[in-house]
């Protein structure tokens, strides 16, 4: 069942009593509070959980009406604070017209007077109020509420309860998406006031709450026009304009939950980007840039896209659920083939290698040498032996018939050991020559800062800017202040500049994993490299204290829980993305290195041969 939020209470009595004048409507208003609105208080405190109750006086009107509900008020708070009950409740007494000036705790019952037009107005104001929202009140009427409400507008985070004396009190819901907008009732509890004038007692002797079983209602914003606005992020949000910075329409994700949440809301709304485009930072003169500015200074109401939740934001703006999480990753040009370079042909032989050559060489020429010296009693066996080996690991076999197990077990393992280490070296040359890798040289946040050929970039007035000079990781810090603050130019306006200049500088583009998967995989000369970074969650973001803010979370709950939003991520991310290890055939440019080596050999051999040719002449 979904909760019922931005509550307004209304109660009406079954039977209307009171004066015709604020006197005697303040002197009945008095007598029906010491029978039965202590009581009232108490079920209702309980009901709300509320920790403390706070008493409104309203000194502004005539004196008789003050006398009279002042003494009751002074009366009752006493009676409160001192009456030994099982409720730990704290009891204070404001004036009306101290109350914009004046913020209750958030689990504060407030008691006031909803007497005259002029109450109205006054709570209308405070109600209204940023600070004021989501409190709970509880009002005391005599006048027809027919009369008083059209001059209460109620937003739709606060509680309210409306009493208006007599002998059965009814409790009802309100909302209203704007002053202007139509309002929505719906009956939920009655309550009955005590039998007796007595204080103390159970709950069950001084009457108590019915709650009604009724559905709970359906969030309506009855056609509230709602401003937005939105910039670009594939595949979240792409925008078209009509020119200037008005957006004609919205498309990707986010669009598509907004467009749900409009026909599943019922509202309005128009759509405009930020005047400098941007997402949103603070600047040093403490002012916002960007939609988060606009936001800010009431230009507008909400953000539609993903939004990177930061400690900074946070605090000027709401943030809805989230929606996903955004990840950051290096985006640079990705090298040439390495195919084709001088040392092609003896990146196999570490020194490892070599040395493990050299291991075996000698302990199969010992071994060889001693069987010949032993065994054959040969005159040159160390020689005969070395060379005998050599052929083997060349695997050119040996320049001898060996009869002897001895020698032929040798010679065998010598073998082996030359056609492993040949079929080995082999293979990686030609898996080499045909089979291309790419590899940069940066492959982390780290290898910028020992870096003297790559710059670092990122989008400028978006949350990587944000949080990357305001992180105190140690990492992110010395980023911000080694490698982008001193460099101006690493700031780019869009993440379209920000690839191209990856694609023709040495430049490194911190790019949003999303935008790189939707937009540039398929292009082959781009790579994203290295560890994820700046994981944030992304969400609408909404005007601070905006009151149906509570309604789009249970919307965007719904929409989340019932996997759309998994669903049109994967749709959107259907582009293949470039292999980075492709195969293919034998060119000039793989063989160029043995092609060099093969004619420096001719022409050392030509050299040699017409020196010696001249020798001979001589």
């Amino acid at each position: 069942m979904m909760p019922v939020v931005f509550v307004v209470w209304l109660a009406v009595a079954a039977a209307v009593c009171g004066g015709s004048t604020e006197a005697g409507e303040a002197r009945a208003a008095a007598m029906w509070w010491r029978a039965a609105g202590e009581d009232l208080v108490r079920a209702w405190a309980r009901k709300e959980k509320a920790i403390s109750v706070s008493l409104v006086t309203i000194a502004e009107d005539e004196e008789d009406v003050a006398a009279a509900w002042a003494g009751t008020v002074k009366a009752t708070a006493e009676r409160l604070t001192t009456t030994a009950t099982a409720d730990p409740w704290v009891c204070g007494i404001t004036s009306l017209r101290a109350l914009p000036r004046w913020t209750p705790n958030i689990r504060t019952l407030v008691v006031a007077p909803f007497f005259t037009q002029y109450h109205a107005h006054v709570l209308s104001q405070v109600m209204s109020s940023s600070n004021r929202q989501v409190r709970k009140w509880l009002l005391l009427s005599l006048s027809r509420l027919e009369d008083l409400l059209p001059a209460l507008f109620l937003p739709f985070s606060n509680q309210v309860v409306v009493a208006q004396l007599g002998q059965v009190v009814e409790l009802w819901e309100q909302y209203q998406g704007a002053p202007e907008l139509k309002r929505h009732l719906h009956l939920r509890a009655t309550w009955t006031p005590p039998p007796t004038l007595q204080g103390g007692g159970s709950e069950e002797e001084h009457g108590g709450l019915n709650l009604l079983q009724v559905p709970v209602r359906q969030p309506d914003l009855t056609g509230l026009h709602i401003r937005c606005l939105a910039e670009e992020w594939p595949p979240f949000i792409m925008v078209d304009t009509e020119g200037g910075k008005t957006i004609s329409k919205i498309s990707g994700i986010s669009a598509e939950i907004w467009e749900t949440l409009r026909e599943l809301l019922n509202f309005t709304y128009s759509c405009n980007r930020s005047p400098d485009g941007e997402w949103g930072v603070l600047r040093p003169d403490g002012v916002w840039s960007g939609m988060i500015g606009e936001l800010v200074r009431g230009a507008a109401d909400v953000i539609v896209g993903n939004v990177d939740q930061t400690l900074q934001r946070s605090m000027v703006i709401d943030f809805a659920v989230p929606i996903t999480t955004s990840t950051f990753r290096l985006a640079v040009r990705k090298p040439s083939s390495a195919v084709g370079g001088w040392d092609g042909y003896s990146m196999e032989f570490t020194p490892a290698a070599w040395l493990g050559l050299l291991v075996t060489a000698c302990l199969c020429s010992l071994g060889l040498a001693l069987v010949l010296c032993l065994a054959a009693r040969e005159r040159f066996a160390v020689r005969e032996a070395v060379l005998i080996v050599l052929g083997c690991l060349c695997l050119q076999g040996p320049a001898r018939e060996e009869y002897r197990m001895s020698g032929r077990i040798l010679l065998l393992t010598t073998g082996v050991f030359g056609l492993l280490s040949f079929t080995h070296y082999s293979s990686v040359l030609i898996s080499f020559l045909t089979f291309t890798r790419a590899s940069h040289p940066i492959t982390s946040l780290e290898d910028l800062f020992h870096s003297t050929t790559y710059t670092m970039g990122i989008f400028r007035g978006t949350s990587t800017q944000d949080l990357l000079q305001t992180s105190r990781r140690d990492l992110y810090h010395r980023v911000w202040n080694k490698l982008l603050l001193p460099r101006p130019d690493s700031f780019v306006k869009s993440n379209a500049e920000g690839v191209y200049r990856a694609l023709t500088e040495n430049y490194v583009f911190l790019l949003e994993e999303s935008i790189y998967l939707y937009r540039y995989s398929s292009d082959c000369r781009l790579l994203q490299v290295g560890p994820r970074y700046l994981s944030m969650l992304s969400s609408f973001t909404f005007r601070k204290n905006l009151p149906y803010k509570q309604i789009f979370d249970q919307g965007i709950t719904r929409i989340l829980e019932g996997g759309v939003v998994d669903r049109e991520i994967k749709r959107m991310q259907r582009i293949a993305t470039c292999e980075t290890n492709i195969i293919m055939p034998l060119r000039l440019e793989n063989i160029f290195t043995a092609l060099v080596i093969l004619g420096v050999g001719i022409l050392v051999s030509i050299i040699l041969l017409l020196m010696e040719k001249l020798s001979m002449r001589q």
